[in-house]
């Protein structure tokens, strides 16, 4: 269902697989609105099968409750989403939340822009799960505002960017409460000369030689950075915060060289205040238990509202590997069918097409149409899509 003509909310009756077509780049630089659009996948289970997927000049997307592969038959060194801007142009206001990435021939979650292209901000990634691929993801830009937060995320079989972050100015960037699984290279990585707040990182490690966090350091404009709480299981045991001299070190680029201690005048002693409204930091040792089991597509909606447990297989495979730490230096990938399809789920039925579900309404809603204003505060549609999280 498709709601509203303004803004679009998209919601599923069923479930199944969409396959984008190969090298799918959605433009909004031109249409009037520029993007108002939420998917809503928390009534189905719903799988994008991509192969080389840009949105690109968008403002206000929000994606919840969804799975993506690559499946990489004519593109498989592509990220399986990449939300990008053009040169001279805006993309801003955008979630992924309980959303799952797979099978990257590079990042999972992109939402970024290159050099000399244009702007990136007021991005936030939360309680998402990014497998079994190249990188994690990269996200903000180097023009203008790249203000974002990566929050109660999880890492799993993929080699560093957990994430990249890209901030030059003003620009503040939050990331915090995160799982990483069997990785490679390296942890966080950051670039600019903006504001960046790291906390609490807990590291499955599988070897004690795995790299550890980067800073690409500019002595004529040091970022501020502060970060504190990460645990490598292994090598750091125990947390410190701050922390730069054990976990941190300039990456290649920075105008003093690379492996050498972060300067002091890019390191910031307390944690700065977090983007937005206020959220919880976990200690780190319970990362493991009160995030990771909660990241990715986890859930749904049946007819009546109440909440059913039915992630996309690859989800569970995946935290399984976090959660039983399966020690291997080698990546692993699922073991049968590389490409999964979700599990079937009870049909939405909802004879106005608004995404409302007719037993839902007729217990909740006297006469009411779907963009009405519930006593929440929220739309209608919104109060039933929202129950998900209680």
């Amino acid at each position: 269902y498709e709601l509203d003509i303004a803004a679009k909310q998209i919601v599923f009756n069923v479930s199944g697989t969409i396959t984008v077509p190969a090298y799918a780049i959605l433009d909004f630089a031109s249409k009037t609105n520029k993007g108002n659009i939420t998917v809503s996948g928390q009534t189905s289970n719903i799988v994008f099968s991509t192969d080389y997927f840009q949105i690109q000049n968008i403002n206000n997307l929000t994606w919840r409750y969804c799975s993506f592969y690559n499946r990489g038959d004519v593109a498989p060194g592509a990220d399986v989403v990449w939300i990008s801007s053009s040169t001279g142009n805006t993309s801003e206001n955008i979630i992924f939340d309980h959303c799952s990435a797979f099978y990257g021939g590079d990042e999972c979650f992109s939402i970024a822009s290159s050099d000399g292209q244009g702007e990136m901000t007021n991005v936030t990634v939360q309680w998402s799960m990014m497998a079994a691929s190249s990188k994690g993801s990269i996200i903000g830009a180097y023009t203008g505002e790249s203000n974002a937060t990566t929050a109660n995320c999880s890492y799993q079989d993929i080699s560093y960017r957990f994430p990249n972050m890209l901030g030059y100015g003003t620009s503040r960037q939050d990331a915090y409460n995160i799982f990483v699984g069997n990785y490679t290279s390296r942890l966080i990585r950051v670039t600019g000369d903006g504001n960046f707040n790291v906390q609490s990182m807990y590291v499955q490690a599988n070897r004690s030689d795995y790299g550890r966090h980067k800073l690409q350091y500019q002595s004529t404009a040091p970022c501020q950075l502060y970060a504190g709480g990460t645990i490598i299981t292994g090598v750091q045991d125990t947390p410190s915060s701050p922390e730069f001299d054990d976990l941190w070190s300039t990456f290649s680029g920075s105008d003093i060289g690379e492996d050498l201690s972060i300067p002091s005048d890019a390191r910031v002693a307390s944690p700065m205040t977090l983007i937005g409204e206020s959220s919880t930091i976990y200690d780190t040792g319970t990362i493991k238990t009160n995030v990771l089991p909660y990241t990715g597509n986890t859930k749904r909606l049946d007819n009546d509202g109440s909440i059913i447990n039915d992630e996309y297989v690859l989800d569970t495979f995946y935290r399984d590997l976090g959660v039983n730490k399966q020690t291997t230096t080698d990546f692993t990938r699922y073991p049968t069918t590389k490409y999964p399809e979700p599990n079937v789920a009870t049909a939405l039925v909802s004879t106005l097409k608004d995404g409302i579900p007719d037993v839902w309404r007729s217990a909740n809603m006297s006469g009411q149409n779907h963009y009405d204003i519930a006593p929440s505060g929220y739309t209608w549609v919104e109060e039933f899509l929202n129950q998900v999280d209680q």
